[in-house]
């Protein structure tokens, strides 16, 4: 039974993510949604954390503030440890589609994951958000920091 949930779930969550295909032309624009609080704060001590090449604290930071904001945290949860069953942990170091280098989980956002090792929901590219170069750097900077801070 739980089983059949999580699939039941986890279809819901792609179908949300992709959107359902191309938008009305006469539907009206949706709007930006707003930040929680909690992520508008959000900003990691990264003291004794080497950063990799090219990566920021302020593209951690600004990875952090938006990971609340993003269809991530449907499938890894607001913690980034993973929703049973739908998404791995992203906080404990251990990489399933990733070498988890910053370049490696900058890919696997990119391209997605759509036959997962250990989870029943595939990840759609880019999350199934429109998200830009700067965004995808930042939530990966972020979600690297998680991992080498076990967070």
């Amino acid at each position: 039974m739980i089983q059949h949930r999580s699939w039941a779930l986890a279809a819901l969550v792609a179908l949300a993510a992709c959107g359902g295909g191309e938008p009305a032309t006469d539907a009206p624009a949706a709007e930006a949604p707003t930040p929680a609080p909690a992520a508008q704060a959000a900003t990691l001590d990264l003291t004794g954390v080497t950063l990799p090449e090219g990566v920021t604290a302020e593209m951690v930071n600004a990875g952090a503030a938006a990971w609340s904001t993003q269809a991530c945290i449907a499938c890894h949860g607001m913690d980034a440890q993973g929703v049973a069953g739908l998404a791995p942990n992203l906080t404990d170091g251990g990489w399933l589609h990733s070498d988890g280098t910053f370049a490696g989980i900058r890919g696997v956002i990119v391209t997605g994951v759509p036959q997962p090792k250990e989870v029943a929901a595939p990840m759609l590219p880019y999350g199934g958000m429109p998200l830009d170069d700067v965004m995808v750097d930042n939530l990966a900077a972020y979600i690297w920091a998680l991992s080498q801070m076990g967070a």
